[in-house]
């Protein structure tokens, strides 16, 4: 599989953002030197008190673990042979870094950046503390752990001020953003609910699918939740067009030709919106690749018998899933809507119909590149049947006494 262009960004980043983190510190390790007159003095003081964690935190964030771990390494080489540096200080920016990426794996809202921040200046000012008392104990130390916190809380407050500017720069989105995204206040969710209501409520099925789906197979749950709900977005733009959102029996659009336009536009208004409201390409992705390259096979058959047939294939521009979270994506988009029309009553009829749209998705080569395992497949069928049957599955009715009628309602309200 070619190497995605995101990726060889990301990859960049790294070395990249070491040289910038670098320079900063040898800026603000100058200026403690012109302040305290001590070279000596000033690479103690510059080490503790400089926000060293805030990178790594950024980068947990942003890009990932791997990345990350690398990074808090080489950062721990960097500042240990700064010259006149203690002999810890890359042991204390180690384990400062560590405990501060650690701590925003699983972020609940940029709060957890703060605690991220003093996580991290907690486990500085330990290793600071423990090592400066065993090697060179004096009234130093205490002023030494209380930098050492200090750093650890510029860290949270840089990455908090400087991570939606930074965003936006490197086309980042970090897990703080996607939270944010799921949000009903976020202006492309109030658009999309507004003005598309009917596809809004697909989505938001589509959301709990995907997000149970891959949670199953151990998929990263919130970037599919986050994807599902985007996904048709490009519909704001002529929600009238399509079947959710209309209240009559036919699309205005009657050339095939014309129709298949307007399908393959609400993909390309999809990434644009979404990349206008700063989700990123990761987001964007799942639009792009809901459909990969399938067939409009609403289209297939009115197609053959149009006065106005269209000149190429009625399939889907693409790209094909390049993602497990995508290739989940366009799985529980495709059994979701099957499931609308035929509305299985049995788990063995929601489990009939997820097979059968796994297996035409496999056929047709849309999940090769997906990276989804059989197994994994096998596991996606039968969660998302499951969740099926619990949304379609045929309710007991209410007893005859209990059945509602407009008097018995009328003596409620009373």
């Amino acid at each position: 599989m070619a190497v995605r262009v995101n990726r060889v960004r990301d990859l960049a980043y790294v070395p990249l953002s070491m040289v910038l983190w670098a320079a900063l510190f040898q800026v603000w390790e100058f200026a403690a030197a012109r302040m305290f007159g001590d070279r000596a003095v000033a690479s103690v003081a510059a080490a503790a008190v400089f926000p060293i964690a805030a990178l790594p935190i950024y980068t947990r964030l942003a890009v990932g673990f791997g990345p990350t771990i690398i990074q808090i390494l080489s950062l721990a080489a960097v500042v240990q042979a700064v010259p006149g540096m203690m002999p810890f200080a890359g042991l204390q920016t180690l384990v400062a870094g560590l405990v501060g990426a650690s701590r925003v794996a699983q972020p609940t809202g940029r709060g957890s950046i703060v605690r991220a921040g003093l996580w991290s200046g907690a486990a500085s000012a330990a290793v600071f503390g423990i090592i400066a008392i065993w090697t060179w104990p004096g009234p130093g130390v205490l002023a030494g752990v209380a930098a050492s916190l200090v750093g650890g809380a510029l860290s949270g407050a840089i990455v908090l001020a400087m991570s939606p500017g930074i965003e936006r720069l490197l086309g980042h989105v970090t897990s703080l953003t996607l939270l944010e995204a799921l949000s009903y206040d976020h202006p492309l969710m109030r658009e999309l609910m507004t003005r598309a209501p009917g596809t809004f409520l697909h989505s938001t099925n589509l959301g709990v699918l995907c997000d149970v789906a891959a949670r199953a197979v151990g998929a990263d749950a919130l970037i599919a939740r986050v994807g599902a709900l985007y996904h048709d977005v490009g519909k704001t733009v002529t929600p009238e067009e399509f079947a959710e959102n209309q209240r009559g029996d036919a699309n205005t659009v009657v050339s095939t030709r014309e129709r298949a336009r307007v399908l393959i536009a609400h993909v390309t208004n999809g990434v644009a919106l979404v990349l206008a409201h700063g989700l990123g390409d990761r987001i964007a992705d799942f639009v792009r690749e809901h459909h990969g390259t399938s067939e409009m096979r609403s289209l297939v058959d009115r197609g053959g018998h149009d006065a106005d047939p269209p000149a190429a294939p009625l399939r889907y521009p693409g790209p094909r899933p390049r993602s497990r979270e995508t290739g989940i994506l366009m799985i529980a988009d495709q059994i979701e809507a099957t499931a609308r029309s035929r509305t299985p009553q049995t788990l063995e009829e929601s489990l009939a119909l997820a097979r059968m749209t796994v297996d035409r998705l496999v056929a047709e080569e849309q999940l090769v590149h997906s990276g989804l395992a059989d197994d994994e497949l096998d596991e996606i069928e039968f969660t998302l049947a499951k969740v099926l049957h619990a949304i379609h599955h045929r309710r007991v009715g209410y007893p005859p006494a209990l059945e509602p009628t407009p008097a018995r309602l009328r003596a409620v309200k009373r």
